[in-house]
């Protein structure tokens, strides 16, 4: 099941070639968007948004592991993955697309990642809510990975039945979320190819199959941060905020 949830607030962040994104001005609400498919609606918007010729500064991002668990902050709820896109023009500062954030559309990527990816530094703060130290062993043994994979070859490459989000057991339909509207997306490489971007290896650091290649979040954050033509990135803010999942 991808994360879903109610759309977040509207509004545009920084950050393109020459200072404004090739998207131009996006409301999410205008947006093909199915609560629960974030891979599809990744999908829909570089195939509908992003022209051919500026593909090559973007970037999807599946974020899982082996377990296919992963936290989000603030509280230890997890996903099994997510899909992000990522602008990362040649002279500005990277910004990251996320459908299911309260954060801008797009947000710049360090603030996006201080804000979605890092977990609070005190989980004392949560009282009895939670045992600091089984959060601790709980997020030390679900690491975060990130398959990265080119826009245009994302678009060459993805293909779904929707078959994963079937409910298994029958229950409350047949559905765990209900699918997107339009057809099911197929591609040449056959009529389901999820499974190979899910595919983190054993131990999540590669190994299996799929496309694009994987990182771990230092690596992550030194790819899309640092130095860009002099401008220096970094860490930005103490508050959190969620993703709706």
């Amino acid at each position: 099941m991808a994360s879903g949830g109610p759309n977040g607030g509207g509004g545009s962040g920084a950050g393109a070639e020459g200072g404004g994104s090739p998207l131009g001005v996006l409301n999410r609400e205008e947006l093909v968007y199915t609560r629960c498919y974030c891979e599809e609606n990744i999908y829909c918007l570089v195939r509908d948004r992003v022209p051919s010729d500026s593909r090559k500064y973007f970037t999807v991002a599946f974020v899982s592991n082996a377990m296919k668990s992963i936290k989000t902050p603030p509280l230890p709820v997890t996903w099994d993955y997510h899909v992000l896109l990522i602008h990362h023009p040649p002279s500005a500062l990277a910004t990251i697309y996320d459908f299911d954030t309260t954060l801008p559309f797009p947000c710049p990527f360090a603030e996006y990642y201080t804000k979605t990816l890092y977990g609070p530094a005190e989980w004392e703060e949560y009282g009895e809510m939670l045992d600091p130290v089984q959060v601790r062993a709980y997020v030390a043994n679900r690491p975060r990975f990130f398959r990265l994979v080119g826009a245009s070859e994302y678009l060459r490459t993805f293909a779904s039945t929707r078959k994963h989000m079937m409910n298994p057991g029958g229950m409350e339909g047949m559905w765990l979320a209900d699918p997107p509207v339009y057809p099911p997306i197929t591609c040449e490489m056959g009529e389901d190819t999820l499974h190979m971007f899910l595919d983190f290896g054993a131990s999540g650091s590669g190994g299996g199959g799929g496309w694009g290649r994987i990182v771990d979040e230092v690596a992550f954050w030194s790819e899309f941060a640092g130095e860009v033509d002099g401008i220096k990135v970094e860490e930005e803010g103490e508050e959190e905020v969620r993703v709706h999942c």
